[in-house]
């Protein structure tokens, strides 16, 4: 008996018809997964004209460390410029226009917008500008969607999910277990200084990060992605910031009694699984293990998810088509999709991590009493 066989539960009530029907399905139960415990480009010759930087060792750290403005303002390091950055997107109101591009797609520009409405609640909102459009907003901890084609829907969050890590906008202190910060200097972007920071996996299993922090506001500018060989992968430019308390006008109108009903989950328990992961790369921390119905088919899925503080990583049990056997692999961009199936049961591992890191843990689930 395999592995896999051994971590099959007697939960599932139907099979999914297909391979490609089941990892689509799992990409909609992972929206629902993170939005509950958080509370979802330039042009090609620009991406790849940016430097191949090799993660930096520790004496570049303590040399980096000292290039600071020399105009009067205060030293400070990595953290210090994170945890401002976290502190202005809660205190802001704010519109900033941004534009992701990456390798081989169309570039997408969003525009995120934050402020304090007549009820002194913060709002959030974040918005597709191209094609039909996608909208979020978080509200008094219920995040609403709105996709064509899609019936609006809401379930628990604090937060829209956007391209940019939550740790880095919401939560930096949770960061510091897996990533080490080191201050940069400065630059210019978007027409204004700003400090840059670089964030680098302490065990080389995730992405590298370049941030460039506004220095009169504090807020985030422009962001880089990076893969293990040190190639851009992603880039994240702001062309337009605007800081002003006008903003809150702009929800003025705004009815949280109009917004879609919460999708209640299948569970909202910890459950107790058959199986468990003996790989986590540094600082990546088991969040959940759960049971849930898929938002829009009625299926069930057992899921744990895995953060770091920069990124979510879901693992799924499913029952699988039993017609399929084999390992499969997938990745754009930063996503990855690994596969894993004996016929019976498929197991996928998706997030924003290095396709190499994902089988790593797909690779690792074992049966919980292997672990005793």
């Amino acid at each position: 008996m395999t592995i896999i066989d051994k971590c099959m539960v007697g939960r599932m009530r139907k099979a999914i018809g297909s391979y490609s029907t089941s990892l689509f399905l799992c990409f909609l139960l992972g929206y629902q997964a993170i939005s509950e415990v958080s509370a979802q480009e330039t042009s090609q010759t620009e991406i790849e004209s940016e430097a191949t930087q090799e993660p930096p060792s520790a004496s570049e750290t303590s040399s980096l460390s000292d290039e600071q403005p020399q105009d009067g303002t205060p030293l400070m390091q990595a953290t210090d410029w994170l945890s401002r950055l976290a502190k202005q997107v809660n205190l802001l109101s704010f519109e900033s226009v941004f534009v992701v591009t990456s390798s081989g797609k169309d570039a997408m520009p969003y525009v995120w917008r934050r402020a304090t409405i007549n009820d002194g609640h913060r709002i959030e909102q974040l918005s597709l500008l191209n094609g039909p459009g996608f909208e979020q907003i978080a509200h008094l901890g219920k995040v609403s969607v709105f996709e064509p084609g899609f019936p609006a829907y809401s379930v628990k969050g604090k937060h829209v999910q956007s391209p940019i890590p939550d740790g880095f906008i919401y939560n930096p202190e949770a960061i510091s277990d897996g990533y080490d910060a080191i201050v940069m200097g400065r630059n210019r972007i978007a027409g204004r200084m700003a400090q840059q920071i670089r964030v680098v996996s302490k065990d080389k299993t995730r992405f590298g990060y370049h941030l460039w922090m506004d220095e009169e506001s504090g807020l985030l500018l422009k962001l880089n992605t990076y893969n293990l060989e040190g190639k851009l992968i992603e880039q994240l430019q702001v062309t337009q910031l605007n800081i002003s308390n006008d903003l809150d006008q702009l929800f003025a109108n705004f009815n949280p009694d109009q917004m879609p009903e919460n999708q209640l989950p299948f569970s909202h328990e910890q459950t107790d699984l058959a199986w468990d992961i003996s790989f986590l790369p540094v600082g990546m921390d088991i969040l959940k293990k759960s049971l849930h119905r898929i938002q829009r088919t009625g299926q069930l899925a057992e899921y744990m998810l895995l953060s770091d503080g920069v990124v979510d990583v879901s693992v799924y049990l499913i029952e699988a088509n039993p017609a399929f056997n084999q390992k499969s692999s997938w990745h754009s961009g930063q996503n990855a999709v690994v596969a894993r199936s004996d016929g019976t049961v498929q197991v996928t591992v998706l997030g924003k991590i290095p396709e190499k890191t994902a089988n790593l843990i797909a690779d690792s689930i074992i049966a919980v009493e292997e672990t005793q």
